[in-house]
């Protein structure tokens, strides 16, 4: 979560191996542990969802330069939900995670 090598591997936003994904692993976890480590370092995952222009961040997600698509998991389905999540707290509620055998 903080080697900086590693997360240049991360190259895109999704769930499925990108920063969403990323961040809500760690939200995840952060939220059994022990100690606020890994809770510190969620902000930084977001930033490069958070720190992009709202319309340039769906744009993105909508129409990727790949094709791409807008399913769970590597779409702008599973970032919407990754970002809902920390915006309410609540990604239990639903339970759209539990698919990812994650919580």
């Amino acid at each position: 979560m903080t080697d900086a090598g590693q997360l240049d591997l991360t190259v895109d936003l999704s769930m499925c191996h990108g920063f969403a994904g990323l961040a809500h692993i760690t939200q995840t976890a952060a939220s059994d542990a022990l100690t606020t480590g890994l809770a510190d370092c969620v902000p930084h995952l977001l930033a490069p969802l958070t720190e992009t222009d709202p319309d340039t961040l769906a744009d993105s997600l909508l129409h990727a330069p790949d094709g791409g698509d807008i399913g769970l998991l590597e779409g702008a389905a599973g970032t919407a939900l990754a970002l809902h999540s920390f915006q309410t707290g609540t990604p239990a509620v639903s339970g759209w995670d539990a698919c990812f055998l994650i919580n």
